[in-house]
């Protein structure tokens, strides 16, 4: 009889290659059904067809269900991992804002200290009528900045209203280490936050 079918090479499963093609060359070994003995022939050829045919189904369960378990094992491995790495990196953003809001009360703390000490000097000024220098204290100059992921923010910018009146830690003056602490809510006199629109690039 004649074929058409091109039987492709089935290179991953080689148990069952042997039959498929035995089984199609049979079929192209057959004459054309004219009469009893050859219909019996044809019958028998397409029986081997069907156990051919079976057996390259039966191949392919067995080779896939591997491959499926390991990617199913692999998308849960996947999930355990994403969700561990989103919890880490949770406890990682508390753990530096945490830290972020000390250095905030550190530096706020010792602005005012350094403020105190600027308002002490000045009544010993007053008092004497003669200007007494000391070395101003450190205070920690660690910038903590926020950006909002918006279209456009408000940001804060240095408005120096007396600039007479400004403690002289912040000489020459820092305007940077000023803001921070006008941020952190410190009151210094002669200096205020103000604020203006600014185009932010998407």
């Amino acid at each position: 009889m004649s074929n058409e079918l091109t039987i492709p090479t089935l290179s991953f499963l080689p148990t069952v290659t042997a039959p498929l093609a035995a089984a199609c060359a049979a079929m192209e070994a057959l004459p054309e059904i004219a009469d009893t003995p050859t219909c019996e022939e044809a019958v028998k050829v397409n029986a081997m067809l069907g156990k051919a045919i079976k057996g390259v189904e039966k191949a392919r369960v067995t080779w896939t269900a591997p491959l499926l378990a390991a990617q199913k094992a692999a998308i849960a491995a996947e999930k355990e991992a994403t969700a561990q790495a989103t919890e880490y990196s949770k406890i990682l953003a508390a753990a530096i804002s945490e830290y972020q809001d000390h250095l905030r009360i550190e530096r706020a703390k010792a602005a005012a200290q350094a403020f105190a000490q600027e308002q002490a000097l000045r009544e010993q000024e007053a008092a004497s009528g003669e200007e007494v220098r000391s070395t101003p204290p450190l205070v920690a100059t660690t910038m903590v900045e926020d950006a909002p992921k918006i279209p456009t923010r408000k940001v804060a910018r240095l408005v120096v209203t007396d600039e007479t009146k400004i403690p002289r830690l912040y000489f020459k003056l820092d305007e940077k280490l000023l803001l921070e602490d006008l941020k952190a809510g410190l009151e210094i006199s002669g200096a205020e936050i103000g604020y203006e629109d600014v185009l932010v690039r998407r």
